[in-house]
């Protein structure tokens, strides 16, 4: 992600957005010294973890939300993105890309080791040429075929289907 951003910054130029990466853990010593390496310092913004409550003001200044993992089981920050009207950007080693990236639609999603990739999605994303608050409407749209309420109406239904005489 940071390689990618910087490649970003570098073409986009003075119309390049900045990053906030939010959370912390062991790397993120190593991480900082790649910020710095890059010489992408000033324009890369690492608040640390953030409760869920805590993550709503930046989700409210975000112009998109990527998720770059390399491998991770669903990614349930990408569900909390979308219920906030956010286009995304997900890796699709992310277990939940293929359930809620609509690709073109509600985001895109890239392969994780591939860096020009996600640099090339910055780019389209940034262009200005992309309506993502028309992209952040339909991720808010699909992300509510997963909420407790869809999933309890579904499981009703399928209860009535089976105590249903045939």
């Amino acid at each position: 992600l940071l390689s990618s951003y910087s490649d970003y910054r570098k073409v986009a130029g003075s119309n390049a957005w900045d990053l906030v990466l939010c959370g912390d853990g062991q790397l993120r010593p190593e991480i900082e010294q790649k910020i710095t390496e890059l010489g992408i310092k000033d324009f890369v913004h690492l608040p640390g973890f953030l409760q869920q409550d805590e993550l709503l003001p930046y989700f409210a200044h975000a112009k998109c939300f990527i998720h770059a993992s390399i491998q991770e089981q669903w990614g349930l920050v990408v569900n909390e993105a979308m219920a906030a009207g956010l286009p995304v950007i997900v890796s699709k080693r992310c277990g939940c890309f293929e359930d809620l990236v609509i690709e073109g639609v509600s985001g895109f999603g890239f392969d994780p080791e591939n860096s020009q990739q996600l640099t090339d999605l910055l780019l389209k994303v940034g262009s200005g040429k992309i309506d993502l608050e028309k992209m952040g409407q339909a991720a808010l749209e699909h992300i509510q075929n997963f909420s407790p309420d869809y999933f309890a109406h579904g499981l009703i239904q399928a209860v009535e289907y089976a105590l249903a005489p045939s």
